[in-house]
């Protein structure tokens, strides 16, 4: 069994929530060997995608150097198309360093997150397989990590389906058929016996940055890296205090998108 850690500063172990809501790498330069449009994965929405039909090599050069432990894709359709392999470059020029690697199984978004932070001035990605693949959204940064873990259960995202059907019905009450209307998922988050430093500190920047983008989430990284979702919240995110010196509770629903 893993202890439960009573401290209000990271690292926290993996079956930990971690939250990518800040991506620094706005700002940075796209480029391609091939495909179209590398600059739209740097964008928040996922109509937009940077496209590509055979292996390729995806490098976003920042402006200045960045600090990151997590990297993150969204909105794609890598699931048994083609492998992913993170490196980045502390300097122009620099030696290439890996970061971390995935072979995808689904369109579920992904997330890289590494126990120790890197320098970064570029960040490759190569994308190895064909056909058409797409990727809507990447993002790095460093994760903020809950300190407390899900004690009271939860519903993964991937397995929570909210899908709006239409049925044709005859006038004495026969199925005829099911059109399906739309597709997503949605889940809920809640902790309780958050210390109040790390609400007032850390959460509360998440809070705010949750109000304007959507975020990446992965509730088990341990146990089940592949949980992530690239989702928002449709209203406040309010903390209250639960009466227990300084300790306090929050949750809140998730939308996923892409």
């Amino acid at each position: 069994m893993i202890p439960v850690q009573d401290n209000a500063s990271a690292p926290f172990a993996l079956n930990h929530a971690r939250i990518l809501h800040s991506n620094l790498l706005t700002g940075a330069t796209a480029s391609a060997g091939s495909g179209s449009n590398p600059a739209f994965s740097l964008l928040p929405n996922t109509f937009e995608r940077f496209e590509f039909t055979a292996t390729v090599t995806l490098t976003y050069v920042l402006p200045s150097n960045v600090t990151i432990d997590t990297v993150c894709l969204g909105a794609h359709n890598l699931g048994n198309k083609y492998s992913v392999l993170v490196s980045y470059k502390s300097t122009t020029g620099g030696a290439i360093v890996s970061f971390g690697a995935k072979t995808p199984t689904t369109n579920d978004a992904i997330m890289l997150h590494s126990a120790s932070t890197a320098n970064i001035k570029e960040l490759i990605i190569t994308f190895t397989g064909s056909g058409s693949g797409y990727v809507g959204v990447t993002s790095a940064g460093v994760a903020m990590q809950m300190p407390r873990p899900f004690f009271s259960g939860h519903s993964p995202l991937p397995l929570s389906a909210v899908t709006q059907y239409s049925n044709s019905i005859t006038e004495t009450g026969q199925f005829v058929g099911r059109e399906i209307k739309s597709r997503g998922f949605e889940t809920s988050v809640s902790w309780d016996n958050l210390p109040s430093s790390f609400i007032r500190g850390d959460f509360f920047a998440f809070i705010q940055d949750a109000k304007l983008l959507p975020f990446f989430f992965a509730w088990n990284l341990l146990l089940y890296p592949d949980d992530v979702g690239y989702v928002a919240v449709n209203e406040d995110i309010t903390p209250t205090l639960n009466g227990k010196r300084t300790l306090m509770s929050v949750g809140f629903n998730l939308q996923g998108h892409g």
